[in-house]
């Protein structure tokens, strides 16, 4: 079956699980609202696409509008964002495939049983492949970055982090669809049992030289249980399939296993830790070069209420990844931040992540990419719809080829209107 096909009929079925899970009677009055986001940045930058051999300093501006349509029952809520994102770089760095507009749109449902919970979603974008190298810094300000680098962004909605490093075919276009579902069950007051699946499509178009189109999909199974008020402990097993379509034809079929644990230590630290494998069986074109990989796969949460108005978290992952390159990789990444809110109106943060990745049949540890972020920054609240954020993004990336740094400064503001109200 076509990719395209098989994650439509995954998307049709998921929608059919939730909607028949969505109990009959009498008719609840929706909520609805219609809100409208506009923001402006602006930045320069020393090293925009991480070269090793930086051509000059950059100086972007980037227009954003996103058009957000949401209701809500009692249980039910549902949403729906689409939008577009228009720079405008120049300088005498390189701009390749960095000016113009990338669409995208995104979605959900959820719904609340009286003994289950079950939720749909889904994420599409087309940009530069330039335009999606500033790694972790550009996720939007209170994102969550989940185990296997599926993002939650701040409106509940999907993305996935972008392959760090430098591309050669900047002015290539990347189309990505990743659809998710899940369905959890309340076995009973201290059991729970969730299934989920998951896809994603990422296709490349223009100059995409060393660029292959995937696919992947997957489902996963976990059981958690609450052993107090304030610990639990949680058993998951996931299976996913990766495929390329790379000279190699190369398919990967991945088993992973992990067991783990939250516990709220005292009334303002939590902890949380999960460890387990991960075999990956991958396939090439001739055969004979097939692999069997097995490596260890966890994480580690932190989070601490330093103060009343101060907050530190920290989260630690490894795993294995599908790459645009058409390979199968292992990721280890390390991401803290720090908040403080100055008053009602004005907050300090401050973030740093390393990340570092390599194939998922590499034994010799050859070809390791590394790539380190710092950024601080400061936001204001300029009114209760208006908004400003002003900060500094350091970038270092360590690889083969040699190590490469970018500086970058930038200014946004931004505005949501209400256009119901």
């Amino acid at each position: 079956m076509d990719p395209f096909r098989r994650l439509l009929v995954m998307a049709g079925l998921a929608g059919l699980v939730l909607a028949s899970f969505v109990q009959a009677g009498p008719a609840a009055a929706a909520e609805w609202t219609l809100a409208a986001d506009v923001a402006q940045r602006v930045e320069v930058d020393s090293n925009f696409g991480l070269d090793d051999n930086s051509e000059g300093v950059l100086f972007g501006s980037t227009s954003t509008i996103d058009l957000r349509l949401a209701a809500r029952t009692k249980r039910t809520r549902w949403n729906l964002a689409i939008g577009t994102r228009l720079s405008v770089f120049a300088g005498s760095g390189d701009d390749t495939g960095l000016n113009g507009a990338d669409p995208r749109a995104n979605g959900g449902v959820s719904h609340q049983g009286k003994r289950f919970s079950a939720n749909a979603a889904f994420g599409f974008s087309r940009q530069s492949v330039a335009s999606t190298q500033f790694g972790l810094a550009a996720l939007p300000e209170g994102s969550v970055v989940l185990p296997d680098d599926t993002v939650i962004l701040p409106d509940d909605t999907l993305a996935t982090l972008d392959d760090f490093g430098t591309i050669s075919n900047e002015d290539a276009i990347q189309t990505s669809l990743n659809l998710r579902s899940g369905i959890t069950f309340n076995l009973d007051p201290l059991n729970r049992l969730s299934l989920s699946a998951s896809g994603s499509i990422v296709r490349f178009s223009g100059d995409a030289g060393e660029l292959e189109d995937s696919t992947s999909y997957g489902t996963t199974v976990s059981w958690e249980h609450d052993l107090t008020e304030r610990t639990s402990t949680d058993l998951s097993f996931g299976v996913q399939r990766f495929t390329t379509d790379d000279t190699e034809n190369t398919e990967s079929l991945t088993f992973t296993a992990t067991g783990g644990f939250d516990t709220q230590l005292t009334p303002r630290l939590t902890f949380g830790l999960d460890a387990g494998f991960t075999v990956a069986d991958i396939e090439r074109d001739p055969p004979g070069r097939d692999d069997t990989p097995v490596g260890f796969t966890g994480g580690l949460r932190l989070g601490w209420q330093l103060a009343a108005d101060t907050q530190f978290s920290l989260a630690a992952n490894q795993g294995f990844e599908p790459s645009s390159l058409g390979e199968l990789q292992a990721r280890s990444t390390v991401a803290l931040s720090i908040g403080h809110s100055i008053n009602s109106r004005s907050r300090l943060s401050l973030s740093a992540s390393y990340s570092r990745q390599t194939s998922a049949d590499n034994s010799d540890n050859t070809d390791v990419r590394q790539l380190f972020v710092l950024s601080p920054g400061y936001t204001i609240d300029l009114s209760p719809d208006w908004q400003a954020r002003v900060g500094y993004t350091l970038r270092l990336r360590d690889e083969d080829t040699g190590l490469a740094t970018s500086s970058n400064l930038f200014l946004t503001i931004s505005r949501s209107f209400d256009l119901l109200r």
